[in-house]
């Protein structure tokens, strides 16, 4: 059985897409488990799973939201697993609205068949609708509301393939505050259940939003006044991370894990930066540390909190 539409995503819009492919039949979307019952996924679905994104994604109500499976046969001496459930399904009742809730009790093997034993579902599981992103051609012209307001920050993410890496960006995006984010339709992660753990979450809060044409977004935003600043490791061609400064409306660009941005993107980009290494043993970081380094430069944060 499976549960009627209750909650309509705010980026679910005529025109709008899901963000890594075209939309493909129900039979595409079936999953067919290790052992037990085979479990259907309606269309445009998929498995949540773990405390944090299943708790974020019935609060933030992105997703359209179709059943809830929680874990039956918790031990008694794992209390601060059963209250965090506990909360969760309050929380989905809350959210359900007069058409009550519709949650199942089940084993844990079948929460495993549902998303597969190597994941850690740490009891509960939520069918829900897949992400939607709002289609955006370009970033307007900047317009400050008083003279010490902090210039917006957006994303632009060059075909980040790893989903824990995606996962780990959109997480320190949302910690930071960032205004926007734009990943590569092509040769990108797809906006998963696995990103969304690998967020703690925070996937489900995420302004994300898809650009048809990745270059083009950059080049017409740049002709409104945003800076687009990309990010390189040659000393020759950029500037350390410590001197870019928040002054104006900025675009970041991040890069493929193995090869960086692409040549198109760099040279659309008004600066290059660098965040320079204190050792010759390692020269690069991770893209997703690297993200939490520029973004932290940029966020305007001091001991005091957040700039105004």
């Amino acid at each position: 059985k499976i549960a009627s539409c209750r909650y309509f995503s705010s980026y679910a819009k005529p025109g709008a897409y899901r963000y890594g492919s075209k939309p493909q039949e129900a039979s595409a979307l079936n999953r067919k488990p290790k052992k037990e019952k085979a479990w259907t996924l309606m269309r445009d679905c998929e498995f949540l799973y773990g405390v944090q994104p299943v708790l974020s994604a019935i609060k933030a109500r992105k997703r359209r939201l179709e059943i809830l499976y929680v874990q039956k046969d918790i031990n008694t001496d794992q209390k601060e697993r059963k209250e965090k459930i506990d909360s969760i399904v309050s929380e989905y009742k809350k959210a359900s609205g007069e058409k009550g809730p519709l949650i199942e009790y089940v084993d844990t093997g079948r929460l495993e068949s549902m998303v597969g034993s190597e994941r850690p579902h740490q009891g509960v599981v939520l069918e829900a609708e897949q992400i939607f992103l709002e289609p955006i051609d370009f970033l307007e012209p900047w317009k400050p509301k008083s003279s010490d307001e902090l210039p917006p920050l957006w994303i632009a993410l060059d075909r980040i393939q790893d989903p824990q890496n995606l996962g780990a960006i959109i997480r320190s995006c949302v910690y930071f505050g960032v205004n926007g984010i734009v990943p590569t339709e092509d040769k990108s992660s797809p906006l998963n259940a696995t990103v969304s753990k690998a967020s703690a979450g925070a996937l489900e809060w995420a302004p994300i939003f898809s650009a048809g044409n990745f270059g083009r977004f950059l080049r017409d935003s740049k002709e409104n006044g945003w800076r687009v600043v990309g990010t390189a490791m040659n000393p020759k061609t950029t500037i350390p991370a410590a001197q870019l400064k928040r002054d104006k409306p900025t675009i970041l660009v991040l890069g493929n894990e193995g090869s960086g941005i692409r040549s198109s993107v760099f040279s659309i980009c008004d600066t290059l930066v660098r965040i320079p290494s204190f050792t010759d043993k390692v020269d690069s970081l991770n893209v997703s540390a690297a993200t939490s380094v520029l973004l932290y430069q940029l966020s305007g944060l001091s001991d005091e909190g957040p700039k105004k």
